[in-house]
């Protein structure tokens, strides 16, 4: 603060004194003594005052100032923490070489602080001219370093309570204090994926990661964070930057096949503690359609075959199927199995010599993305002569058309009858590839039935019925759950009748079969969607009888050939459509058939025709 000139004070002051001296001297004689005696007094005593300097009074301001800490968990040695703090002023300028007392206390016990360690240790990464901490039995006096910090490596007898930082302050500052509450039984450091990751596209180049490091107030130099999948395969580590945030671009070659996986992060180059994190993803890849030999063509009556191959970007797909459709109907579908496909295309004849069809792959995996849809060009010949014939055998046909209620439901019956029933793929049955002792129990595989692949997470079980000829239980005897290669193993054990061996699986259907004596054994499961398939067409060849140009009908030529027989009659005709119109949307679907799916199409099966013959 600015100080005023004293000589300037001494020249206001003496005017009016001096005047004040002339206007006595000016008065009557009898009090012109009295008055001068007083003037010289007052003017004395001026000169006196004013005689010496004159200072102005000085005003001193204390800047405030602001405690922070924590304390980490050190995982380099035991029970061994690292006490870190900061003292900064009111305007975030470091307190440099100044005194932090630091003291502990247990959360039960809070009025006496914690017995300290005599010998705690700079940081490794505190500067080389930062100063040590004065001991106390109860009590670290350390000195703030040039940025305002402060850093030292310790054991404490606690490991939860509250820390009290104290700075008493001096000339320029204010004193100051804090208390940090602390648990050192928990993770210090948090490690998190930052999104959290979900789909891995196997078509793109690489598949980024990201992470975030919450470790406030403390140096993340040399830290960094390693990626592994599920199999604890390495896929990539990057450096932890100082905000925390970390970015691993992984190949997607070292992601693996398409389906589920996990993948897990951990932290390297830190003494503090950080806990591990993991979190499930699923690796898609598109599946693309492709002709074998170019230029189908045939007699669409009697069906035209195309042959496809199915792959995408990680080799040959043997799962899902192919349907191929005309405007908005079906008119063929094949199971893809090793990255092949046979499908049969059967629809009425035109007058056109050639015919688009799209075909269309299905997955029954969410993994196997379906690419964009094959556009083919089909030949389509003429048909025979012999379906050109003249007016007698119309004659005939109309003739026997007009006296079919007599013989055809009875012919019927009779291809029917002697016709082979046809085997359903239901009826894979358990095979036993192994024997065992009495003593080492049950154990195997479970395998899907049309691609062998082994089914992961399927609960095998072994029930006995509660009466006999009853599947009812009181509940499982023994379960197991399968692992990444579908196998299993149960223990032996003796059971009081007749016990089951039953496996569920969420897309596949129920397998129960009677419990075979101990064994190693390989369980095929039928998918749903598939049985679904199954039971149409072996409903549709034993009612409908056999079936010209496909081997095996699709559910749209059902329908149609349903609603055209005359045989089934009207109402029964509609049902027979409907049902098979459900087992297309359901089976052709993109939406998983779990058990309520299958129930609900198999509720619109209609029965048997009445009045068969014995």
């Amino acid at each position: 603060m600015r100080q005023p000139d004293h000589r300037i004070l001494q020249s206001n002051m003496l005017l009016p004194l001096l005047g004040y001296f002339y206007w006595t001297m000016h008065r009557p004689d009898r009090v012109r003594f009295l008055r001068a005696s007083w003037a010289a007094a007052l003017f004395a005593g001026a000169a006196f005052f004013f005689s010496a300097k004159a200072e102005a009074v000085r005003v001193r301001v204390l800047a405030t100032t602001r405690l922070e800490g924590r304390v980490d968990r050190n995982i380099a040695a035991t029970r061994s923490v690292v006490i870190r703090g900061t003292l900064r002023d009111d305007v975030g300028h470091p307190v440099a070489d100044n005194h932090v007392s630091i003291t502990f206390y247990d959360s039960t016990v809070r009025d006496a602080p914690a017995r300290l360690s005599e010998s705690p240790q700079r940081c490794a990464d505190a500067p080389p001219t930062a100063a040590r901490a004065h001991v106390a039995p109860d009590e670290y006096v350390i000195d703030t370093d040039a940025l305002g910090s402060f850093c030292l490596q310790t054991t404490l007898p606690i490991d939860r309570g509250t820390m009290k930082l104290r700075f008493l302050g001096n000339s320029f500052y204010e004193g100051t204090a804090s208390e940090i509450s602390f648990d050192l039984t928990h993770p210090s450091v948090l490690l998190a994926f930052d999104p959290e990751p979900s789909i891995a596209s196997l078509d793109r180049t690489f598949f980024s990661v990201g992470l975030r490091v919450t470790a406030p107030n403390v140096p993340k130099d040399g830290w960094r964070v390693v990626l592994k999948d599920e199999k604890e395969r390495v896929l990539g580590s990057a450096d932890v930057d100082p905000d925390g945030l970390v970015r691993i671009d992984v190949p997607t070659d070292k992601l693996g096949d398409p389906g589920p996986g996990e993948l897990s992060a951990a932290l390297e180059g830190t003494p503090l503690v950080a806990q591990h994190v993991s979190h499930a993803i699923e690796r898609h890849a598109r599946v693309d359609l492709a002709l074998v030999s170019p230029n189908p063509r045939g007699t669409p009556e009697d069906g035209i075959p195309i042959e496809l191959r199915v792959r995408s970007s990680r080799g040959w797909v043997a799962a899902g199927s192919v349907e191929a459709t005309m405007g908005q109907r079906s008119i063929g579908a094949a199971a893809v199995r090793a990255g092949h496909a046979g499908l049969v295309a059967t629809f009425a004849s035109t007058r056109q010599r050639s015919a688009q069809v799209s075909i269309r792959y299905l997955s029954d995996a969410p993994w196997w993305e379906p690419g964009s849809a094959l556009t083919v060009a089909i030949g389509i010949d003429a048909p025979s002569v012999w379906r050109r014939m003249p007016a007698v055998l119309l004659a005939l046909a109309v003739a026997a058309f007009m006296t079919r209620g007599s013989w055809l439901p009875r012919l019927a019956r009779v291809s029917r009858r002697r016709g082979p029933a046809p085997r359903a793929t239901e009826q894979n049955a358990l095979e036993i590839t192994r024997k065992k002792a009495p003593d080492e129990g049950w154990s195997g595989q479970v395998i899907d039935a049309h691609d062998g692949n082994p089914l992961e997470a399927a609960i095998v079980s072994i029930v006995v019925p509660s009466f006999p000829g009853s599947s009812d239980a009181a509940g499982p005897a023994a379960e197991v759950v399968t692992n990444s290669a579908g196998h299993f193993s149960l223990e032996p054990a003796s059971f009081s009748g007749k016990a089951l061996i039953r496996v569920r699986a969420p897309r596949h259907a129920t397998f129960e079969r009677p419990l075979p004596a101990p064994s190693e054994v390989t369980i095929p499961m039928i998918a749903r969607r598939r049985r679904l398939l199954d039971r149409l067409v072996a409903w549709a060849l034993r009612e409908l009888g056999p079936w010209r140009g496909a081997s095996e009908p699709t559910p749209g030529q059902v329908a149609t050939r349903a609603r055209f027989d005359d045989r089934l009659g009207r109402e029964r005709a509609a049902d027979v459509e409907a049902w098979a119109r459900a087992v297309e949307s359901t089976a052709f679907g993109r939406d998983d058939v779990d058990e309520h799916a299958e129930r609900s199409v198999a509720s619109l099966e209609p029965s048997r025709t009445r009045g068969r013959d014995p």
